[in-house]
């Protein structure tokens, strides 16, 4: 509705919808899902929700880029971008409260993102279907990974 005010919102999910892009203020924000938004194209900056706990942008079609202030969420427990295929890069990430990544079925990512700093309550990393071929060094900053999933990637 037009007087809709989203301020004090915590929980917001669209999976499905037509949206293309989104905009929030406000730190209430705890738990965002835009699963399956085929028309969404972008991550915009984030930086004004740092209470989020929870993101998630799984089978994005047309999402090309993710900005990068995704990666300085000291808050996010889970992020999962599986199967958004037009994404090439990720940005850096130094989230020290993550605990589950999921960037599988990202076939057109080139790389994996650097680790800026220790994240040792990281236990689960999906990288199935990747393209990568290596992972950078920074990835011994995975200091807490108890599950990695390399199916079908191109890491040898």
């Amino acid at each position: 509705p037009s007087n809709f005010d989203p301020i004090n919102l915590v929980i917001c999910k669209l999976p499905d919808s037509s949206i293309t892009s989104f905009e929030f203020h406000g730190s209430s924000k705890a738990i965002l899902n835009f699963d399956r938004c085929e028309f969404l194209t972008k991550i915009p900056d984030v930086s004004d929700l740092p209470n989020l706990k929870e993101l998630s942008f799984n089978w994005c079609e047309s999402l090309v880029a993710v900005d990068d202030s995704i990666g300085f969420l000291n808050k996010l427990k889970t992020l999962s971008a599986y199967g958004c295929r037009k994404l090439t890069s990720f940005p850096p990430l130094n989230l020290t409260s993550l605990e589950t990544l999921n960037l599988g079925g990202c076939s057109s990512l080139e790389y994996f993102p650097e680790i800026l700093g220790e994240m040792k309550n990281i236990t689960v990393l999906a990288l199935h279907d990747l393209p990568i071929k290596e992972l950078p060094f920074s990835f011994q900053n995975l200091i807490g990974l108890l599950f990695l999933w390399l199916d079908s990637c191109g890491i040898v």
